[in-house]
């Protein structure tokens, strides 16, 4: 088994003590392949330099579309409509009014946002 252990980490057979049982070998042959694992690992880990700088990029892209969704919120909805994304065809307050409100019109829409514009 130890043997075996040793094959399967490609650890030295040297490593296996005679004067200890099973249990003891076995105890020694993990720590070894932990000291392996941090020493080949760790330094992957430590060295964060294009993970960071891709972090920034990722953060950097998720506000850009965040600002665009904003800027160009009824095109988005528009789009959201076509792909069938959405569970509605109405937006703004006239969605949560009771009794429901008429078919939304883009044309109605528009003219509201121009009067809110100009005041």
């Amino acid at each position: 088994m130890l043997k075996k252990f040793c094959d399967k980490y490609e650890l030295d057979y040297q490593e296996i003590d005679d004067t200890l049982d099973y249990y003891e070998n076995m105890a020694h042959l993990k720590s070894l392949v932990i000291q392996n694992y941090r020493r080949t690992y760790d330094t992957l880990h430590a060295d964060r330099s294009g993970l960071t700088e891709w972090e920034q990029r990722l953060a950097d892209w998720k506000a850009q579309m965040e600002q665009y969704l904003d800027e160009h919120f009824l095109e988005y909805y528009i789009s959201c409509i076509e792909a069938g994304w959405t569970k509605s065809d109405e937006v703004g307050e006239e969605y949560v009014r009771e009794p429901p409100p008429a078919p939304f019109s883009l044309l109605e829409y528009l003219k509201r946002v121009e009067v809110n514009e100009e005041t």
